[in-house]
């Protein structure tokens, strides 16, 4: 079984995915720390040195290498609007953790997100907007995470695994 997790930065996609591989007795891959390993680069790093554009050819290309494997895949926010994201898609459960605009900025920590480190909450909402149709495409399911801790949010994926299959 592959599961992947969708939805906005601080979503819980890691933090519940890596809890969520254990229920499953599965194994779990962030595509983000992929990136960082076949780079040798932190993200916020192959930003401020390389640029975002780099950093979506080497998504791209960890999207391919993570294509036919099984497990829970926590995707980057910005996975979905990748070209070859329906190949990661296959044969694949995709939910949707969906976070409210004025959690996602509470959430955040400044300084680590290079795309949202100076975006005000407005300019957060409509970046936001602009993901969640292409988040609705994909998602085979949405778990809510506002108010909730990753494990409830991990059990909730859980439970709705149980209800698809």
């Amino acid at each position: 079984m592959k599961v992947l997790l969708i939805g906005f930065a601080t979503s819980y996609k890691t933090s519940a995915g890596k809890q969520l591989a254990e229920m499953l007795k599965c194994d779990f891959y962030d595509t983000d720390c992929e990136v960082e390993k076949a780079t040798g680069q932190s993200i916020a790093e192959i930003f401020r040195t390389r640029g975002e554009e780099a950093f979506r050819v080497a998504e791209e290309s960890t999207v391919q290498s993570l294509a036919d494997k099984s497990g829970v895949v926590a995707c980057g926010g910005g996975t979905p609007l990748c070209k070859i994201f329906d190949s990661l898609c296959k044969n694949a459960v995709v939910v949707w953790l969906k976070t409210s605009p004025q959690c996602v900025f509470n959430r955040l920590e400044r300084g680590t997100r290079p795309l949202f480190d100076n975006l005000s909450l407005l300019q957060l909402q409509q970046k936001i907007a602009d993901r969640e149709s292409v988040y609705r495409h994909f998602a085979n399911a949405v778990v809510q995470t506002d108010g909730k801790t990753s494990r409830q949010v991990a059990e909730e994926i859980f439970f709705c695994l149980n209800n698809i299959k």
